[in-house]
């Protein structure tokens, strides 16, 4: 009975070595796919192998965005790509989530002042942001018409009386 179990252990164990095998093999496929998709050409082993190695240090949708970005460019090289995770590696950017934070922060800093205030995650619009512009200019009474008459005619020298 105790063979049995030790064999039925051993037979899990071997299905979850398959599937854990089949899962890592499926992770790059993805990526590999979009490396010939984007037009960087046919995967070689070496090229394959820096892909793969990426892996360890990045999300799969890390290393395509870069691919991308790459392709944007039209700098459709390997030695690109690796310049780009190298740098993100750098600078801690090393899930999705992290880049595309980045990402919007630089196009935030090249807008004009005005435009970087509009959008901030997080952070309550006031109402009176979106009211009519015309609603909050004041409304002129005769009165008010006629003090802006005297103090133009006071300053242009002019008497009341005339």
């Amino acid at each position: 009975e105790k063979e049995k179990e030790k064999q039925k252990e051993k037979e899990k164990n071997k299905e979850k070595d398959i599937e854990n095998e089949k899962e890592e093999n499926r992770v790059g496929v993805v990526l590999f796919q979009k490396y010939e998709e984007l037009g960087f050409g046919v995967l070689n082993p070496s090229k394959a192998e820096q892909l793969k190695s990426w892996l360890d240090t990045f999300e799969e949708e890390v290393i395509i965005k870069a691919l991308v970005i790459a392709d944007n460019m039209n700098k459709a090289n390997m030695n690109y790509v690796n310049g780009i995770l190298k740098n993100w590696h750098n600078r801690g950017l090393t899930t999705l989530e992290k880049v595309e934070a980045e990402e919007l922060r630089h196009q935030n800093q090249n807008l004009p002042k005005n435009e970087r205030l509009k959008e901030r995650p997080g952070e309550a619009r006031p109402d009176w942001l979106d009211e009519d512009d015309n609603a909050s200019e004041p409304v002129e009474s005769e009165t008010d018409q006629e003090e802006f008459n005297e103090l133009l005619s006071f300053f242009k020298g002019e008497s009341a009386d005339d």
